[in-house]
């Protein structure tokens, strides 16, 4: 009998963010949640808050794709005055959005996933999941992050 070996972008096995403080969303399907970042360099503290942002109005903003990596959170940023621990690759692919996109095109708002759907509520999960195509094709950039680098040559 074969052993499948487990994939780390299987539901069950993700500890979910933990997200307190969130910006209440008035239409569900129409808003969402961005993080508007603080400047920082490197290795600094990542500092942002929540804005609520309706599809239909324009607004800049970095729309992020990312693999999900490891299960747990294990790494700390701050969201609206609040610790908020995440996932490794969710921290790196916000340092390198906020290292990359604030100084070069300065945008200050980003969407990521984990972050900015409440990851409790199922209701909104769903129909913010279902917003997505919305969500990446209005942002004004679509970032993909795979990970570190983390090949020997």
């Amino acid at each position: 009998m074969a052993v499948l070996a487990k994939r780390p972008w299987e539901l069950a096995d993700r500890v979910l963010i933990q997200t307190s403080g969130l910006p209440k969303l008035q239409d569900l399907s129409k808003e969402i949640r961005l993080l508007h970042m603080q400047h920082g360099f490197n290795d600094d503290p990542i500092v942002c808050d929540y804005v609520v942002h309706h599809l239909a109005k324009e607004r800049k903003y970095v729309a992020i794709s990312y693999t999900w990596g490891d299960s747990t959170p294990t790494r700390e940023i701050e969201v609206a005055g609040q610790t908020v621990r995440v996932h490794e690759n969710c921290f790196q692919a916000l340092r390198q959005a906020r290292n990359y996109y604030l100084p070069t095109v300065q945008i200050k708002d980003l969407w990521i996933d984990a972050i900015c759907i409440d990851q409790s509520n199922p209701v909104e999960k769903s129909l913010q999941v279902q917003s997505m195509s919305s969500i990446f094709g209005r942002a004004h950039v679509v970032a993909v992050y795979l990970g570190l680098d983390e090949t020997t040559i």
